[in-house]
Protein backbone atom coordinates (compact mmCIF):
# COMPACT_ATOMS: atom_id res chain seq x y z
CA UNK A 1 0.00 0.00 0.00
CA UNK A 2 2.61 2.64 0.74
CA UNK A 3 2.40 6.01 1.84
CA UNK A 4 0.63 5.26 5.07
CA UNK A 5 -2.65 3.95 3.35
CA UNK A 6 -5.36 2.17 5.73
CA UNK A 7 -8.47 1.29 4.08
CA UNK A 8 -11.47 3.80 5.07
CA UNK A 9 -14.83 3.49 5.93
CA UNK A 10 -15.61 3.86 3.04
CA UNK A 11 -13.91 0.82 1.58
CA UNK A 12 -10.98 2.29 -0.68
CA UNK A 13 -7.74 2.37 0.51
CA UNK A 14 -6.87 6.12 1.72
CA UNK A 15 -4.01 7.57 2.89
CA UNK A 16 -3.81 8.96 6.12
CA UNK A 17 -4.00 12.75 4.73
CA UNK A 18 -6.77 11.43 2.21
CA UNK A 19 -8.76 9.60 5.96
CA UNK A 20 -7.88 13.68 7.61
CA UNK A 21 -9.40 14.90 4.48
CA UNK A 22 -12.39 12.91 3.99
CA UNK A 23 -12.67 13.11 7.78
CA UNK A 24 -13.19 17.49 7.69
CA UNK A 25 -9.70 17.90 8.79
CA UNK A 26 -9.32 20.08 6.24
CA UNK A 27 -12.47 22.09 6.49
CA UNK A 28 -16.14 21.07 5.30
CA UNK A 29 -15.59 22.14 1.62
CA UNK A 30 -12.53 19.44 1.20
CA UNK A 31 -14.46 17.02 3.24
CA UNK A 32 -17.67 17.26 0.85
CA UNK A 33 -15.44 17.50 -2.08
CA UNK A 34 -13.98 14.07 -0.83
CA UNK A 35 -17.06 12.40 -0.37
CA UNK A 36 -18.21 13.10 -3.84
CA UNK A 37 -14.74 11.71 -5.24
CA UNK A 38 -14.91 8.98 -2.91
CA UNK A 39 -18.90 7.61 -3.86
CA UNK A 40 -17.84 8.08 -7.65
CA UNK A 41 -14.18 5.92 -6.98
CA UNK A 42 -16.65 3.26 -5.16
CA UNK A 43 -19.30 3.64 -8.23
CA UNK A 44 -16.30 3.03 -10.74
CA UNK A 45 -14.77 0.10 -8.68
CA UNK A 46 -11.73 2.27 -7.91
CA UNK A 47 -9.39 0.69 -4.64
CA UNK A 48 -7.40 3.95 -4.10
CA UNK A 49 -7.15 7.17 -5.20
CA UNK A 50 -4.04 8.42 -7.17
CA UNK A 51 -2.17 11.03 -7.43
CA UNK A 52 -2.11 13.69 -10.11
CA UNK A 53 -0.13 16.75 -11.17
CA UNK A 54 -3.16 18.65 -13.46
CA UNK A 55 -6.52 18.22 -13.79
CA UNK A 56 -9.35 19.82 -16.28
CA UNK A 57 -12.88 19.79 -15.67
CA UNK A 58 -14.41 20.39 -19.26
CA UNK A 59 -18.03 21.39 -19.99
CA UNK A 60 -19.25 22.54 -16.17
CA UNK A 61 -21.99 25.00 -17.33
CA UNK A 62 -25.32 25.45 -15.64
CA UNK A 63 -26.75 23.73 -19.02
CA UNK A 64 -25.76 20.64 -18.01
CA UNK A 65 -25.31 21.15 -14.08
CA UNK A 66 -28.55 22.43 -13.41
CA UNK A 67 -29.43 24.43 -10.03
CA UNK A 68 -28.93 20.95 -8.02
CA UNK A 69 -25.22 21.28 -9.50
CA UNK A 70 -24.90 24.79 -8.91
CA UNK A 71 -26.33 24.51 -5.37
CA UNK A 72 -23.59 22.03 -5.13
CA UNK A 73 -20.61 24.36 -6.24
CA UNK A 74 -22.18 27.43 -3.79
CA UNK A 75 -21.93 24.92 -1.01
CA UNK A 76 -18.53 24.14 -1.60
CA UNK A 77 -17.27 27.51 -1.92
CA UNK A 78 -19.75 28.86 1.32
CA UNK A 79 -17.73 26.05 2.89
CA UNK A 80 -14.46 26.98 2.43
CA UNK A 81 -13.28 24.71 -0.76
CA UNK A 82 -11.51 25.95 -2.96
CA UNK A 83 -8.54 24.88 -5.96
CA UNK A 84 -5.86 23.61 -4.78
CA UNK A 85 -2.24 22.24 -6.36
CA UNK A 86 -0.12 19.25 -5.87
CA UNK A 87 2.20 22.00 -4.03
CA UNK A 88 -0.39 23.15 -1.78
CA UNK A 89 -0.50 20.96 0.77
Amino acid sequence: MGRGAAQGRCGMYLTRVEEAMLRGDYGEGVARAMRVIVKVGEALGAERLVEISHAHVSGISYHNLGDPGAELLEELAEAGGEVQGADDG
